[in-house]
C-alpha cells in the first residue's frame, strides 16, 4: 500500500493554510493534481486490500478497527501513557505507521511460512525497524479502580494470538 500522494497533499495544504492560502491558478492546478494523485493512490490501495490471501511471516499487515474503520499505529514520536519507555498506539488512518510485519514470536518459525490458527506471533513496526513490537500492558485505572489494557509498542513486545472472531460482519485477515 502506498500514502505518499496524501502525504504529499496534507503537506501543501498545511503549507497554503500557514500562508494565508495563495491566489493563482498554478496553485490551483497544483491541488488539483495531488488531490487527483491521492484519489487514484485510494483506488490502488482499495484494489490491494480486496485480495485476500493466506498470511505468512514477512508479510506487512494493517489492523482495522471494526467500528471504526481506522487503523492500529504508532505515534513514534510520542511515549506510550503508562509505560513512557514505549511508543504511543493509536487508531489513525492507514499510513506507514500502521504498517505491522508479522514475525515469528518462537524460533522454530522461519520466515516465509503461514501463519497458522491459534499461533503466537510478534507485529513488528516497520516505521520504527527492528524489535519494536506491539506489546500490551494490564494496569489499574486511579480513577474508577478497574483493571485496564494499553496496547503500545516496545523493544521486545509480546506475542499475539491471532483468533477468529464475528459479529454478523464477514472478515478476512489481509496483508499488504
Amino acid at each position: 500500500l502506498s500514502y505518499r500522494a496524501l502525504k504529499d497533499l496534507r503537506k501543501r495544504k498545511k503549507l497554503l493554510a500557514q500562508h494565508g492560502g495563495g491566489a493563482g491558478t498554478s496553485l490551483a492546478v497544483e491541488l488539483r493534481n495531488l488531490e487527483e494523485r491521492a484519489r487514484r493512490e485510494a483506488e490502488e490501495n482499495m484494489q490491494v486490500r480486496s485480495q485476500a490471501r493466506p498470511v505468512r511471516y514477512g508479510d506487512v499487515v494493517q489492523l482495522q478497527h471494526l467500528r471504526t474503520g481506522l487503523y492500529i499505529g504508532v505515534k513514534a514520536k510520542f511515549a506510550a501513557e503508562q509505560q513512557a519507555t514505549s511508543r504511543r498506539v493509536e487508531l489513525q488512518d492507514g499510513t506507514m505507521a500502521s504498517w505491522l510485519t508479522v514475525t515469528p514470536f518462537f524460533s522454530h518459525r522461519k520466515q516465509g511460512e503461514l501463519v497458522t490458527f491459534n499461533e503466537m506471533v510478534s507485529l513488528e513496526s516497520v516505521k520504527l525497524s527492528e524489535q519494536w513490537n506491539l506489546n500490551y500492558l494490564k494496569y489499574v485505572q486511579e480513577t474508577t479502580g478497574e483493571e485496564a489494557y494499553e496496547v503500545n509498542c516496545m523493544k521486545g513486545g509480546r506475542g499475539f494470538y491471532f483468533l477468529l472472531f464475528s459479529r454478523d460482519v464477514p472478515v478476512a485477515v489481509k496483508s499488504s
